[in-house]
């Protein structure tokens, strides 16, 4: 029990509330930088699929050379 305790009060989720008690907006500012890290991810990913894709349809001779 004071295990799980301790790791409760060491958790991300712990620390996050402890800012938010102090600061409202740190959800905000979390949120958003969130937000940033997901879109770029995005981007990233489908710059990888279109790159992916278009080997597959040079390997499937679709594409004109």
């Amino acid at each position: 029990m004071i295990e799980t305790l301790d790791e409760l009060h060491s958790s991300a989720g712990m620390e996050i509330f402890r800012e938010v008690e102090q600061d409202e907006k740190v959800i905000d500012r979390t949120a958003a930088a969130q937000r940033e890290e997901l879109e770029q991810e995005i981007a990233t990913l489908q710059a990888e699929a279109e790159r992916v894709a278009e080997e597959a349809r040079e390997l499937a001779g679709e594409v004109p050379f």
